[in-house]
C-alpha cells in the first residue's frame, strides 16, 4: 500500500511539474499559445505558420541598398571593393585615406591602387618614397612625390652627390 501511495504521489507531482513547465515556456514564447502538441511535438497553428511565411516574403521582396564606404575625400565606393583594392600590389593602404582628396594620391602614377601612397603632407610624402619600392611601378611614385615637393628632390640630389 504504502508503495501505490508513493508512486500516486510522484505521479501527481509531475503532472503539476509538467503544467509549470508548460506555463513558463509560453510566457516565453507567445507564439504557441494555440499550439497543438501532437506527438511530443509542439505545432502552432497554420495562421501563425502563414504570417511568418508572409513576413520572411515581405523581407525577400525589400532591395536593400548596398552599404557603402569612404575611401578618400568625397569618395565612396561599395563595400568589399576596399579589400579588393587592397589585393593589389603595392596598395595595402589604400582606402584607410578617408579625410585625403583624391588628387593627394600618387598610386595611380606608381601602378599601384589610386587611392594609395597618399602624399598631402611632407612626412607622408617622405613615407610615399621610403615605401615606393612596394608599388609596380616605383619610379612614378617618385615622380609625383618630386613633382609636388620638389624640395625632396632637391634634397636627394644633394644627398646622391648629384
Amino acid at each position: 500500500m504504502l508503495f501505490w501511495d508513493s508512486l500516486s504521489i510522484l505521479v501527481l507531482n509531475l503532472r503539476v511539474l509538467v503544467g509549470l513547465m508548460r506555463d513558463w515556456f509560453l510566457k516565453r514564447h507567445p507564439v504557441y499559445a494555440d499550439t497543438e502538441i501532437t506527438g511530443g511535438t509542439l505545432v502552432p497553428p497554420s495562421s501563425v505558420l502563414e504570417r511568418k511565411i508572409e513576413e520572411v516574403i515581405q523581407v525577400k521582396k525589400k532591395k536593400v541598398p548596398m552599404k557603402r564606404v569612404t575611401v578618400a575625400k568625397g569618395i565612396s565606393v561599395p563595400r568589399g571593393t576596399e579589400e579588393k583594392m587592397r589585393s593589389k600590389k603595392g596598395s595595402s593602404s589604400a582606402g584607410k585615406y578617408k579625410n585625403v582628396s583624391p588628387k593627394q594620391f600618387a598610386g595611380k602614377s606608381g601602378g599601384a591602387d589610386k587611392y594609395s601612397f597618399p602624399i598631402n603632407t611632407l612626412a607622408r610624402a617622405r613615407n610615399a618614397l621610403a615605401r615606393a619600392h612596394y608599388a609596380p611601378n616605383p619610379a612614378g611614385i617618385r615622380n609625383a612625390v618630386y613633382r609636388k615637393y620638389p624640395q625632396l628632390k632637391i634634397r636627394h640630389e644633394k644627398r646622391e652627390g648629384k
